[in-house]
């Protein structure tokens, strides 16, 4: 791959991508991009500010998400609970089943609220 389409792949992708898969809820499935485009389960949604982008990018720094392990599965959590995610930039996409971890449920509630999207 060249620098250039690099370059351009990484222009385009989502900052943010969030979402939740499986239990017995309507499955989401939401993307913010860098200039504040979002797009949820396929549709445009609202617009944020860059300013807005900029303070999801520096919550998820502060608390650290690129340090959280790849799954979190919380104990008693049932099979028909959906899992959530959250990808931050090119990093790797975290998953929680059930709601045990503050750093990733503080991480996912700014992101949805930013959406609208519940």
């Amino acid at each position: 791959m060249t620098a250039v389409v690099l370059a351009a792949a990484v222009a385009v992708a989502p900052t943010f991508v969030f979402g939740r898969a499986g239990g017995n809820v309507v499955p989401l499935r939401a993307q913010i991009y860098r200039g504040g485009r979002v797009v949820v389960d396929g549709r445009p949604g609202r617009r944020l500010t860059r300013a807005k982008v900029t303070s999801l990018l520096r919550l998820a720094a502060a608390e650290r998400f690129s340090r959280l392990p790849r799954r979190i599965e919380c104990a008693g959590t049932l099979p028909d609970i959906a899992t959530l995610y959250v990808k931050v930039g090119a990093a790797r996409t975290v998953f929680e089943h059930g709601s045990c971890n503050r750093r990733f449920d503080r991480v996912y509630a700014a992101l949805q609220k930013a959406v609208g999207a519940e």
